[in-house]
C-alpha cells in the first residue's frame, strides 16, 4: 500500500502516561467524598469500557454513577490543572514527524479536547507541529465509525491509504469498519483479553511510536495490505 497518512491518538499514545495520571487523579478525587471507597481498579474498568468517549462524558458517568454532583466543567480544570505538568511525550513522536515531514507523509492527531487546553500545551513545543495536524470528534465517540469517516470526508482523504494508531480496542474496530488500516499501541489500560477479541481487526501492534517509524522507514507495509 501506498501510505499517504497517520491518525494518532493522544492519550496512551503521544503519551503514554497521561491514561494512568487521569484515573489516579480521578480515584484520588472522587474518594474526596466518599465515606466509603470506591477501589481504583472500579474507575479503570470504567474508563476502560468508555475510553473512546470525550473526557467530559466520562466525567459525568462515572460521578453520576456513584450519585455524588459534578461540575464537570470545575472538575475537567482542575484535573488539567494538577496532571498536566506531568504528562509525558513519547520522544519517538518529534522522530516520527520529522520522517513523515521529509517522505511527504501526513500526520493528524485525533482529539476529543481542545488543542490550547491541557496535556495538549506541551506539544507546542515539538519541532514539526502545528494546530492544523489536530483533527476534533466533534463529540463523537472513537467507537462509532461515522467520526472517522466525518473526518475523512472534512479533510477530503481517501482514508484507505491511512493508518490509525491506538491504544483503544473499540476505537480500532471502528476504524477498520471506516476503511481504514488499523495500528495497536499496547498499554496497561486493556488486558491481552480485550485485545484478543479484535485480534482480527488489527494489522499491527506497537510498542512505542520509534516502532511505527522503524516500520514505514523499512516500507515493510505487507501487513497492513488489504
Amino acid at each position: 500500500m501506498r501510505l499517504t497518512g497517520i491518525f494518532l491518538d493522544f492519550d496512551g499514545v503521544i503519551s503514554p502516561n497521561s491514561v494512568g495520571l487521569m484515573h489516579k487523579w480521578v480515584y484520588e478525587y472522587i474518594n474526596k467524598f466518599t465515606s466509603v471507597p470506591i477501589r481504583e481498579r472500579t474507575i479503570k474498568e470504567i474508563a476502560k469500557l468508555t475510553t473512546t468517549f470525550p473526557p467530559k462524558a466520562v466525567l459525568e458517568l462515572v460521578f453520576q454513577s456513584f450519585g455524588i454532583p459534578l461540575d464537570v466543567k470545575q472538575v475537567q480544570q482542575l484535573m488539567h490543572k494538577e496532571i498536566s505538568d506531568s504528562v509525558a511525550i513519547d520522544p519517538g513522536f518529534s522522530r516520527l514527524l520529522n520522517f513523515c515531514s521529509q517522505n511527504d507523509i501526513q500526520v493528524k492527531i485525533i482529539s476529543q479536547r481542545s488543542s490550547t487546553s491541557g496535556a495538549f500545551n506541551q506539544l507546542e513545543h515539538v519541532p514539526g507541529l502545528d494546530a492544523s495536524m489536530v483533527c476534533s470528534t466533534q463529540g463523537m465517540s472513537k467507537a462509532d465509525p461515522a467520526c472517522y469517516i466525518q473526518i475523512g470526508s472534512n479533510l477530503q482523504l481517501d482514508l484507505k491509504d491511512w493508518i490509525i494508531v491506538d491504544d483503544s480496542p473499540y476505537a480500532l474496530r471502528a476504524a477498520k469498519i471506516a476503511n481504514l488500516k488499523t495500528g495497536l499501541m499496547v498499554t496497561p489500560t486493556f488486558n491481552i483479553d480485550d485485545y484478543l477479541e479484535y485480534e482480527d481487526l488489527i494489522d499491527i501492534k506497537l510498542s512505542s511510536l520509534d516502532n511505527l517509524s522503524n516500520i514505514v522507514k523499512s516500507k515493510n507495509l505487507c501487513s497492513l495490505d488489504a
